[in-house]
C-alpha cells in the first residue's frame, strides 16, 4: 500500500486540503489545464489498458468452427479408384522397342 494512503483513503476535508495546497503551488490559472492535461492522460491509459485486454482474451480463445470447417468435419472420405498402369506401362514399352528398331537418320 503507498505511504500516501496508509491510514485510509483520504477524506472530505483532506481533499480539500489537497486542493488548496495544489492551487498556492500552482495557481487558479495553471490548475486547470493541468487537470486538464490529468484527465486525457488517465483516458489514454484506460484506452490502452482495454485494448491490451481485449487482445489477450482474443489471443486465448479457441476458434469457433466456421461452415466451411463444420462441412469438412462432417464430409465423408472420398473412394480412390485404383490406376490402371498396366495400359500406360505397355504403350512406353512399344515407344522404346520402335526407337530401338528405327535406324538413326
Amino acid at each position: 500500500m503507498s505511504p500516501l494512503f496508509a491510514f485510509g483513503m483520504p477524506g472530505f476535508q483532506e481533499w480539500i486540503l489537497i486542493g488548496i495546497i495544489s492551487l498556492v503551488l500552482f495557481g487558479p490559472k495553471k490548475l486547470p489545464e493541468i487537470a486538464r492535461t490529468l484527465g486525457k492522460s488517465m483516458n489514454e491509459f484506460q484506452k490502452a489498458k482495454d485494448e491490451f485486454v481485449a487482445e489477450f482474451h482474443k489471443s486465448t480463445e479457441t476458434p469457433k468452427p466456421g461452415p466451411i470447417d463444420a462441412k469438412l468435419a462432417n464430409a465423408k472420405p472420398a473412394e480412390v479408384k485404383p490406376i490402371d498402369l498396366t495400359r500406360e506401362i505397355a504403350e512406353d514399352e512399344a515407344a522404346e522397342a520402335l526407337k530401338k528398331q528405327s535406324p538413326p537418320a
